[in-house]
């Protein structure tokens, strides 16, 4: 393959690349006559109408959520049991993002009748330029995903350069080039174990510890590939390995969907769904001597409500005797972040409010945004590891929160 040089310009720094260019685009896959009923109503984002099949998160057909951009809408058709195309607008609406169907503006099938939906639906793949150990670069492709494509393997001696990053429906011309120019180590967090001292002691001195991890479905650990990689779990483990001596007690106190003050004031903000769950004594109730704060549903916040309310959740806390630990949350989709620009910093104003916050009144920190904002120059676009494309991260994006915890907690 021909190597040519060209410059490539990273904020103000120039890299010279001397590149393989990928040749195949990314895969799409075809789908044929899949059988589905057009919902009662359209989709509100994610939520409602009749999700494609092989357009969703899940690792089988059928399951999990809309993919966003995935369907080629151009490609869509929609027909009748009797092979009758049936007529965008009037029969049916589509949701090009989230790519779900309802029923149009007048709709000659009922959502008890069954249609037969034709599609292209896209994957990406992240190929990676490597150096052999003679020093030749070579291009290795990784296997396409529609969520989460992972990068291919080293060998022995290998090492990686950068990668290309090809969206749905990416042709060769469209790779997007993400050069390795720093490590995980590099990234510049706000991390910081302030007003920590009583649980650190602790951990020392190999005493009991009760930890609380409180939040939301990131908490919980929606889309992990199973409980033991919930980042609760990953940080439980790695505690336990640099306290051996401690006694250590984690606890996942989450409820998906809710926010930091339906926990606080349930009577004035009840959770739609499971308000009997979102109770803050359910966060203390076993006197636990740290509390973990995630909230990615608190990115609405100004800073004038991140310091009211999280002023009161350090009140609550501290008024039982808990250190507390807040966390700023992962990137989100591109049209969450404000930005198409998967190299943008991060510039939501709650994550800006929260270290300020906790920088201002002491308070620990583990700076989770600040990692996914480095990811780029770790050669990954953020995006591939989010397992659902809107907000829930895979097995390494909740290792990034297990790092970031961990960060807090030197052995001496």
């Amino acid at each position: 393959m021909m190597i040519s040089l060209f410059p490539l310009t990273i904020a103000a720094m120039t890299v010279a690349a001397p590149l393989p260019r990928p040749v195949e685009p990314s895969p799409v896959l075809h789908i044929e006559n899949e059988s589905a009923r057009l919902a009662a109503k359209p989709g509100n984002k994610w939520a409602g109408g009749t999700p494609l099949a092989h357009a969703r998160s899940g690792d089988m057909p059928g399951r999990g959520l809309p993919m966003p951009h995935a369907l080629n809408t151009r490609t869509l058709t929609v027909r009748s049991t009797d092979g009758r195309i049936l007529n965008p607008g009037t029969d049916y609406v589509i949701n090009g993002i989230y790519s779900t169907l309802g029923p149009g503006s007048s709709p000659s099938v009922s959502a008890s009748d069954t249609v037969n939906v034709s599609y292209d639906v896209g994957q990406r793949r992240l190929d990676s330029v490597i150096r052999l150990p003679d020093g030749k670069l070579i291009l290795r492709q990784g296997n396409p995903s529609l969520t989460t494509a992972a990068l291919p393997p080293l060998l022995s001696g290998e090492t990686r350069v950068g990668n290309y990053y090809l969206d749905f429906f990416a042709t060769p011309a469209d790779a997007d080039w993400f050069p390795i120019t720093a490590t995980a180590a590099d990234a510049p967090t706000r991390t910081a174990a302030r007003s920590l001292d009583r649980t650190l002691k602790k951990l020392r001195d190999g005493q009991s510890v009760r930890i609380v991890c409180w939040g939301d479905s990131i908490t919980h650990g929606g889309d992990a590939s199973s409980p033991d990689k919930r980042y609760p779990s990953v940080f439980s483990a790695r505690l336990r390995e640099r306290f051996p001596s401690a006694q250590i007690e984690v606890t996942t106190v989450a409820v998906g969907g809710s926010q930091s003050r339906q926990w606080l004031h349930p009577e004035k903000f009840p959770h739609p769904t499971a308000p009997q769950a979102c109770r803050f004594e359910r966060v203390i109730e076993n006197r636990p001597d740290l509390v973990t704060v995630e909230f990615l549903n608190d990115a609405w916040m100004t800073a004038k409500h991140v310091d009211e309310i999280y002023a009161e959740i350090r009140d609550r806390l501290h008024a039982v005797g808990c250190e507390v630990l807040f966390i700023t949350p992962n990137f989100t989709m591109p049209e969450m972040m404000g930005t198409a620009d998967l190299r943008a910093p991060d510039n939501r104003p709650y994550v800006r409010a929260l270290k300020t916050f906790a920088e201002t009144n002491g308070l620990a920190l583990a700076d989770v945004s600040a990692r996914w904002e480095n990811l780029w120059r770790e050669g990954i676009p953020y995006i591939v590891l989010l397992k659902n494309g809107i907000n829930h991260p895979e097995d390494r994006g909740y290792a990034i929160y297990a790092d970031e915890l961990l960060k807090c907690f030197a052995a001496r």
